[in-house]
């Protein structure tokens, strides 16, 4: 079945580009947690450093988890007459950029796999219906077929002649 809003791709931008698996995607696309750490003010890296000699070095999985929940707050995602406008409020402008660009991008490739996952599914549908058509039709055919057949041959037919010469016409049926 094809869905309701197959003619609003934009509706659901702002759902699919902010969904949790969406921004992990994105974490890890961006290489973030590298960009994050190097785009910190120099006292906050020597913060992470000291810290890090106490308490060992900082969980990938828990930056990526802490970056997600920032996006969370600070990724926007808007959509208004088929128009998505998404924006970031972050302190790097190439980063912000990178982000931007990326969670478009992931967007329309999922866009477009569901669109093609549509479009095959509306095949087989289609494909399946003809089948049982074509099914019904050869069926029909063959008992055309049989019930033609158990009445024996068909009479022959006359077929009349007529022969033209001149002005006079000759009826030349047996």
């Amino acid at each position: 079945a094809i869905p309701l809003d197959a003619d609003a791709p934009t509706k659901g931008a702002a759902t699919t580009i902010m969904r949790r698996e969406s921004l992990i995607a994105l974490v890890k696309q961006t290489n973030l947690v590298k960009r994050w750490a190097e785009s910190r003010p120099f006292v906050l890296r020597v913060k992470d450093a000291v810290t890090s000699v106490f308490s060992g070095p900082a969980d990938e999985d828990a930056l990526v988890e802490a970056l997600v929940l920032l996006l969370e707050k600070r990724l926007k995602v808007t959509t208004d007459d088929g128009i998505i406008t998404i924006q970031v409020d972050w302190q790097d402008a190439a980063t912000a950029h990178l982000l931007v660009s990326t969670a478009q991008q992931d967007f329309l490739e999922t866009r477009h796999a569901l669109e093609v996952s549509t479009i095959a599914e509306a095949i087989s549908i289609l494909e399946g219906h003809a089948a049982e058509v074509q099914a019904r039709v050869k069926a029909e055919s063959l008992a055309l077929r049989a019930a033609r057949e158990s009445r024996g041959p068909a009479p022959a037919q006359q077929t009349a002649f007529r022969a033209v010469s001149g002005k006079e016409s000759t009826d030349l049926t047996n």
